[in-house]
């Protein structure tokens, strides 16, 4: 969709397994058009434009970090894949974007140049937070069921704070 005169966002849609095919199938879908800038936060689906192209990628994960908490065989080969891929792409992008500082120590750690990447914190303007109070004491924790998100040690924190709080739900 067209947003603006020179802007224009562009999507794809990929069949499963992209773990195995994402590339693949990003290059046999490329468009034909020449692009001055592509940005992408799906690694596979920046490959077809590494070369010619300035590239953008946002790393929303830390693969290597992500991998100690997949249970799954498929989980850890989806991991190690994306942290190859990751290896291999990356001295092509042109800039690389990340969500927080955090995630530049992490390149750092694993010898990446982190000279290409700029952090772009958390896009959601603060105003979004500013929402009137509805419920006293209520405590929200919106995130999938899944070890990397860890209840458990919310729930172990919140424990160790029961004495403050009185009447929460």
């Amino acid at each position: 969709r067209k947003i603006s005169k020179n802007i224009e966002i562009k999507s794809t849609i990929r069949c499963p397994p992209v773990t195995f095919t994402g590339e693949i199938q990003a290059l046999l879908n490329k468009s034909k058009e020449k692009y001055d800038a592509v940005h992408s936060h799906l690694i596979y689906e920046i490959f077809p434009f590494l070369f010619g192209t300035k590239t953008i990628f946002t790393l929303h994960g830390i693969f290597w970090k992500e991998f100690l908490f997949q249970n799954s065989f498929y989980g850890k080969l989806y991991c190690l894949l994306a942290k190859k891929r990751l290896e291999l792409i990356f001295p092509k992008l042109t800039k690389l974007i990340a969500i927080s500082p955090y995630v530049i120590q992490e390149l750092d750690s694993q010898g990446f140049d982190t000279d290409k990447a700029a952090v772009i914190e958390n896009p959601v303007s603060d105003d979004f937070f500013n929402v009137k109070k509805q419920d006293d004491n209520l405590i929200l924790y919106p995130a999938a069921l899944i070890p990397l998100k860890n209840q458990l040690r919310f729930l172990e924190a919140v424990s160790t704070i029961k004495g403050e709080l009185r009447d929460y739900r």
